[in-house]
């Protein structure tokens, strides 16, 4: 396969981008790459795994997405992205989130590489793209050891614990096995994770978790996702890791205690301690619209691992004493010291 350019992209700089697609089975895989020359030693990568029926153009087409594309195009860096499914160009029941795509991923990389020169790469995973990245940051043959960075996107975590939350979006049919009985309905319009009527709700699901279709059901979902679950990843996977957790705080698609929150209690004693980083977003959904999708900090987390900007801490100060110097220069202790 080879990349053919297909138009291009000018970023809020000026800074002209050549777009760059081709197609791999079913799947289309796109570059987004600065014009010019490019950094000694190659360009940075970036990927963009999307959530559940996403599409492979997801970087040019999210308005909340402009900032974190221009910031990693701007400085250096390249955008790669694709549907994730070699096999269908629906991008939800036909692979997406199953052991295709992280095929599908592992072979952007490598396309990727074969046409441009990559120093590394940052791997971003939002929603059900955060189950695929979490496997290809610590266990993808290829992509593994060329990470630099992994940021996790409102992302799915635990599929058996999204499963007994009553979460729909990760349903057992996508893994060839029963479906289960439907769950009572969640609240609607959704509050924040917090609000009681969430505990209320989760109380209503006992006699469905008890129910024999849906035990049956989730014993063949733990079973097809083995190798795909990202709460069952062997700790020692994440050690050094540089990982940045970003969630909404009124998200209840990745609900933070059994995603984002629940993956950075599981895992960020592993992670690299210098860079790594939890971001909670106040009123931010699930939606495409504004919040984790555009928060501040995953711009910065890029810029950080590329030397370009240094982490920044708050610090406090503490006046010990004061000098002063007279008309012949000789210094003298103010005591007390002034306030």
């Amino acid at each position: 396969m080879a990349f053919t350019s297909v138009g291009t992209y000018t970023t809020s700089s000026g800074l002209v981008c050549t777009i760059y697609e081709t197609d791999n089975g079913a799947d289309r895989l796109q570059l987004i790459i600065p014009n010019g020359t490019p950094p000694t030693g190659g360009r940075h990568g970036v990927m963009w795994l999307h959530g559940s029926q996403g599409e492979y153009n997801q970087m040019l087409t999210i308005s909340s997405l402009a900032t974190l594309r221009d910031t990693i195009l701007n400085n250096g860096g390249f955008i790669a992205q694709s549907r994730g499914s070699k096999t269908s160009s629906f991008n939800g029941l036909n692979g997406w989130g199953r052991d295709t795509a992280k095929v599908a991923y592992s072979e952007l990389a490598q396309q990727a590489a074969a046409f441009i020169t990559v120093v590394d790469w940052v791997v971003i995973g939002r929603s059900m793209g955060g189950e695929v990245g979490k496997w290809l940051v610590t266990q993808d043959t290829y992509l593994a050891s060329r990470t630099l960075g992994y940021v996790d996107m409102s992302g799915i975590y635990d599929m058996l614990a999204e499963y007994d939350d009553g979460n729909h979006f990760d349903h057992p049919s996508w893994y060839g096995t029963t479906e289960p009985p439907t769950p009572p309905a969640r609240p609607d319009p959704a509050p924040d994770y917090a609000d009681p009527a969430w505990a209320a709700w989760r109380s209503s699901l006992t006699s469905w978790r008890s129910n024999s279709a849906t035990v049956s059901a989730r014993s063949a979902l733990a079973t097809a996702t083995t190798t795909n679950d990202p709460g069952r990843i062997t700790a020692s996977l994440w050690a050094g890791k540089k990982v940045l957790v970003v969630y909404g705080t009124k998200d209840t698609t990745a609900y933070p205690p059994i995603a984002g929150l629940k993956f950075w209690n599981d895992y960020n004693t592993q992670f690299d301690a210098a860079t790594k980083q939890l971001v909670a977003v106040t009123g931010a959904t699930h939606a495409q619209t504004a919040g984790t999708y555009d928060a501040p900090q995953v711009p910065d987390f890029i810029k950080q691992l590329w030397g370009i900007i240094t982490p920044s801490f708050k610090v406090g100060n503490k006046i010990d004493a004061m000098y002063f110097l007279d008309r012949d220069n000789q210094l003298h202790r103010m005591n007390p010291v002034p306030v």
